[in-house]
Parts: C-alpha cells; sequence; structure tokens
C-alpha cells in the first residue's frame, strides 16, 4: 500500500503561477498609473509656480499692452507664460495660462490684479517752495533734519 502522496501537481503549480502573474502584473500597472500622475502633478505644479512668478514680476514691472508672451525654464521645463489683460474701472486682470513650449495642454490658468496703467506727470526736479515755519521737522536716517515727505496715494 502506497501511504499519502507529498507534494503538489503540476496543475497546482500552474495555477499559483498563473495567480502570481496576474497579481504581479496588476500591481506593476497600478505603480505605474501612480507614478505618471506623480509626475503630471509636479508639472503642474511647476507650471502655477511659473504663472506666480510671470504675475509677481508683472507687478513689479507693470504690463504694456494688452498681451504679453514669457518663456521660463523650471525642473527641466520649457514653459510657457501667456498673459491677456482685461481693463476694468480701476484695474487690470490678467489671465495668465502655462502650457510647455511647442505644446497646447494648458497645464495651469491664473488669474490676477493689476492697477491699471495711468499716465502721470514725472515729479519735476525742483523741490518747490520752501516748508512754512509751522511744518513738522524729523530727522532723517542719516541724520539730517527735513519735512517729513507725504506718503503716496
Amino acid at each position: 500500500m502506497h501511504g499519502p502522496m507529498r507534494g503538489f501537481t503540476l496543475l497546482e503549480v500552474l495555477i499559483a503561477l498563473v495567480v502570481v502573474a496576474v497579481t504581479l502584473t496588476a500591481a506593476t500597472a497600478a505603480i505605474g498609473g501612480a507614478a505618471r500622475r506623480q509626475r503630471g502633478l509636479e508639472e503642474r505644479t511647476f507650471a502655477t509656480w511659473a504663472a506666480h512668478n510671470t504675475l509677481g514680476r508683472l507687478r513689479l514691472d507693470g504690463l504694456a499692452g494688452d498681451h504679453a508672451e514669457r518663456q521660463q525654464a523650471l525642473a527641466g521645463q520649457r514653459l510657457q507664460v501667456t498673459v491677456q489683460a482685461h481693463d476694468q474701472e480701476a484695474l487690470r486682470r490678467l489671465e495668465l495660462v502655462v502650457h510647455r513650449v511647442g505644446e497646447d495642454e494648458v497645464l495651469a490658468r491664473l488669474t490676477g490684479f493689476l492697477p491699471r496703467p495711468t499716465v502721470e506727470p514725472l515729479p519735476m526736479s525742483n523741490p518747490g517752495p520752501a516748508p512754512e515755519s509751522g511744518s513738522q521737522q524729523q530727522p532723517a536716517s542719516d541724520g539730517a533734519s527735513g519735512p517729513v515727505p507725504e506718503p503716496p496715494l
């Protein structure tokens, strides 16, 4: 008489291999999808930073006209920032759109505001009339005294 057999049959081994192969395939696909989503998130984050950088630069330099395009390099990407200005009562609404140079896919959009450009005469180099005798005097940071300047409006 033969005792109980030990070990696995060929059919059981093949079924186990199929289960492992399907599991590994699903895991690989999930990891690849997560990596693609992470890369997309990084690209959109850098694009948003590029839009904020451009808006900050425009707040410092101003925007002549109603349209501008600027390129920036961030994290190995060449990004194109397109700016479209829309004048409103006291402000200019800026719409910034960011995409990779040479591509049409929009990575980020940003809306910002600037004061409307005004044409004001430049201050004259002549200091004007002398201060009245009743005006307040405060020492300047270098120790000299002079009239207290009015803050700009």
